[in-house]
């Protein structure tokens, strides 16, 4: 079924934008088939919304008072469309109906109201016809009068016929009462006989079963004891058995199998002493061979080509060694006292490294760690006091009057936006946490032209305060604004350290 489309486009914008008198006509015959497409955009572009975060919704109003509530069904997240097929019961109210949609976010009290459109409901043509000729078409008032007697005759002959039809329906039932007991007990027989031959092949099946095992259990314990004694006597032809016995020990000790293993043969890491020592024999941890080691790197670390220690002092590390083909490897080194994990590649051989490219050493962060040192809090609101205004709440391109942090690799950044009118020289416009303004900072914003540029302070407080020229404060206009967006770094220790 192909249903019928009108299609409606919103732009969410707080300047009113009319959708004006569509086009769209649906008639009370359109059952199932009469759908509304709604296209959300914002900034000419698909507002993405999808049933997981928004509730879309709207009201139509008929033109006799009638009106619905319903949930619109967002049917492409990406591009903002959404579809809702207006009801049969709806579709009765016939004439203009107005509508509006709405858009309810999720855990939250913000609601988005679209504007609003209106579409026709007609009566189709064969809703105008009486019910009788729709499947009669009476051309006289004779052909009606005979219709008439001949159904009246119709029916005292069946009340007349009444008993007859008792006696039958009377004798089918027990026709069929009989029927039923007898097919009962057909069917009671026939599943007594099956459920007995299950049970004896079921005991067949035991007892052969029994039997198989039974006899390759004693099959198995003979085959056993040929073996034991073949055994027994191999053993006793050796001059030399007390040798094998000891070599048997060996391998199950594990000395064999550790000459090929990257630990001792207590299954500890090797422990190499200080690198770049004579003790432990190697100057550079790049020499070292594919193993499981642990050593102590000194204070100079870059001497043994290791990574260094963020308090510049000797540390014991855990050093991971795997070789690949053409010299290459990977080693991973682990500072036991401050949990620190590097990690170093040494790349294919070449003509000027025929030991590798060593590729240097990076340090691995986990998330707990990164997420402590990288964070953004988003933008958030400041609210003006005072007598300041704001400035341009409906051109979704101006800035707001807003703030920001933003901490990268533990680096704090805080960000300021300042959009407002109606103000005067040395006057508090607004404020912020003040733990973001360690320090007081001033800045430089944007004025009109025929003045000079303002200056803006931050204090340790979070008071936001604009002073402005003094040759430009006898001709300042409520109507003058200031604009523009700054930034500081956040220096935690305080001010004057």
């Amino acid at each position: 079924m192909y249903n019928k489309e009108g299609k409606l486009k919103f732009e969410t914008s707080a300047e009113y934008i009319p959708v004006g008198t569509t086009n769209i006509v649906f008639y009370d015959s359109d059952i199932g088939t009469a759908d509304l497409i709604f296209y959300i955009t914002r900034n000419q572009r698909p507002l993405e919304i999808s049933d997981e975060n928004v509730d879309c919704f709207l009201i139509l109003k008929a033109s006799d008072g009638t009106y619905i509530v319903d949930k619109a069904n967002i049917v492409d997240p990406l591009n903002g469309k959404a579809r809702y097929t207006v009801p049969k019961e709806f579709l009765k109210h016939t004439g203009k109906v107005q509508g509006q949609v709405y858009i309810a976010v999720h855990g939250k009290e913000d609601m988005i109201t679209e504007v609003e459109f209106n579409f026709n409901i007609k009566e189709s043509l064969i809703s105008t016809i009486p019910a009788v000729d729709k499947l009669n078409y009476i051309k006289t008032f004779d052909d009606l009068r005979t219709r008439i007697e001949e159904r009246i005759e119709y029916i005292e002959n069946a009340l007349a016929n009444g008993d007859d039809y008792v006696t039958q329906m009377d004798e089918t039932f027990k026709s069929g009462m009989k029927s039923l007991n007898d097919r009962s007990a057909q069917v009671i027989g026939e599943i007594q006989a099956l459920v007995d031959g299950y049970k004896q092949e079921l005991a067949t099946i035991k007892d052969s079963t029994l039997t198989e095992i039974n006899d390759k259990y004693i099959t198995s314990i003979t085959d056993m004891n040929n073996v034991k004694d073949e055994i027994v006597d191999i053993t006793d032809s050796l001059v030399t058995k007390d040798v094998l016995n000891e070599e048997i020990d060996e391998v199950f000790s594990g000395k064999a199998y550790q000459e090929y293993s990257f630990t001792d043969v207590e299954g500890k890491r090797t422990y190499l002493g200080t690198l770049g020592t004579t003790e432990s024999g190697y100057a550079s941890i790049l020499d070292l061979p594919p193993g499981l080691y642990e050593a102590t790197i000194p204070g100079d670390a870059w001497t043994v080509d290791a990574p260094q220690s963020t308090s510049g002092s000797a540390h014991i590390a855990s050093i991971d060694v795997i070789a690949g083909s053409n010299k290459r490897k990977q080693i991973r080194l682990i500072q036991n006292l401050s949990n620190f994990e590097f990690r170093a590649t040494v790349h294919t051989e070449n003509i000027d490294n025929p030991n590798g490219r060593f590729m240097g050493w990076k340090r691995v962060m986990d998330a707990q760690e990164f997420e402590s040192k990288n964070s953004d809090s988003g933008w958030i609101r400041w609210e003006p006091k005072n007598s300041t205004t704001e400035r341009d709440l409906n051109v979704p391109t101006a800035i707001q009057n807003q703030y920001r942090v933003i901490m990268t690799n533990g680096v704090k950044r805080a960000y300021l936006r300042v959009n407002v009118n109606n103000i005067e020289s040395k006057m508090a416009i607004g404020s912020i946490p003040k733990e973001y303004v360690p320090k007081v900072h001033d800045f430089y914003l944007r004025t009109p032209v025929t003045m000079n540029p303002a200056v803006v302070q931050i204090d340790v407080d979070g008071q936001i305060w604009v002073y402005l020229n003094v040759n430009d404060v006898p001709k300042w206009q409520p109507g003058h604004y200031i604009t523009g967006e700054v930034s500081w770094i956040i220096d935690d220790v305080g001010a004057g350290i």
